[in-house]
């Protein structure tokens, strides 16, 4: 009998079969995980650090462009300002110094009223302080009769005259008697001119100075405006002989004919005591003393029985007294 041999042949996959699809998913599943788990290389790095150097370069560019357009038109602005004070100086000088215009030659008016009351009223020799006969030569002052000339030639005989309270009265008669007043109530007193201003509209043409009313303090200050401290050593020994340069304004409306109209003065006497006195409770028992006439009242009573300005004052203000201001 024939035996035919057996041998154990090896499976051949077929032409064309296809993976099972279980392995595919674990070797897709694998392969991710194996990306997943693979260093950064150096290219990455590369490309990483120069998308960063690029944000960079245009954030840079970004902010020098905008630098340089606020520069540049910080500079417009610039000249455009200085171009406006240069039109601005210009029209100042055309109405200060054309003789033709009505507003030039007000100007001049008034830069000759501050002249002639730069150092108040004169005053007769009995009267006048030795200190202001030494600082004041005869020749740089007129005499009371030549300013109240002056005074009655500058001002309309019905001028409305408004005070820092907003009292008012008319005529230039209480001008000259405040000027009179307070020259004779200090050693000394000198107008200081800070700034000159011509306003002009389409009905009226109106000056504005602005500067420092300075007085040195003497026994008439303290016997005028500050009775009420007569009795205090402390206070008096500050107040004598100290120079008070007190913030003032005044404002001049000419009318059709040429003459000042109406007159608003302005004055600051709590910011300039403060410079004396540092103390606002000090201050404010000088200014607004509780059981005393008001240096408001005292400042514009010459004397004159019955007062213009103060027959028809306002009602004063509570906030003006000195419990309201300190509680």
């Amino acid at each position: 009998m024939v035996f035919a041999s057996q041998k154990t042949s090896a499976v051949v996959p077929l032409v064309g079969s296809q993976p099972h699809p279980h392995s595919m998913a674990r070797e897709s599943d694998d392969t991710a995980a194996a990306k997943a788990k693979a260093p950064v290389t150096t290219a990455s790095k590369t490309k990483a650090r120069k998308l960063s150097t690029e944000r960079s370069r245009l954030c840079r560019q970004r902010q020098k462009q905008y630098a340089d357009n606020l520069e540049r038109s910080v500079k417009s602005l610039r000249e455009e300002v200085q171009d406006l004070i240069a039109i601005r100086t210009l029209r100042m000088e055309q109405i200060l110094n054309t003789p033709a215009a009505p507003t030039g030659s007000f100007a001049r008016l008034i830069r000759e009223y501050c002249n002639v009351f730069e150092h108040g009223m004169a005053l007769d020799g009995a009267l006048l302080p030795q200190s202001r006969k030494r600082t004041i030569s005869a020749t740089a002052q007129l005499t009371a009769k030549e300013q109240r000339a002056f005074m009655t030639y500058v001002m309309d005989p019905d001028v409305e005259v408004f005070d820092w309270m907003g009292r008012s009265t008319t005529g230039p008669t209480v001008l000259l008697n405040g000027w009179k007043a307070w020259s004779e109530w200090h050693s000394s007193l000198m107008f200081d001119l800070k700034s000159f201003e011509v306003l002009t509209t389409d009905e009226t043409v109106a000056v504005k100075t602005r500067g420092f009313l300075c007085v040195r303090v003497s026994e008439e200050t303290i016997k005028n405006l500050f009775p009420h401290v007569a009795d205090d050593e402390n206070m008096r020994s500050q107040l004598m002989g100290r120079e008070i340069r007190y913030p003032f304004g005044d404002t001049f409306y000419f009318n059709s004919e040429g003459r000042v109209g109406k007159y608003i003065c302005d004055i600051d006497f709590i910011g300039a005591l403060t410079d004396v006195f540092n103390d606002i409770r000090r201050v404010m028992e000088l200014v607004e003393p509780p059981n005393a006439v008001s240096l408001n009242d005292r400042a514009i009573d010459t004397g004159e029985h019955p007062n213009p300005c103060l027959s028809r004052q306002p009602e004063r203000d509570q906030r003006l007294q000195v419990d309201y201001l300190l509680s």
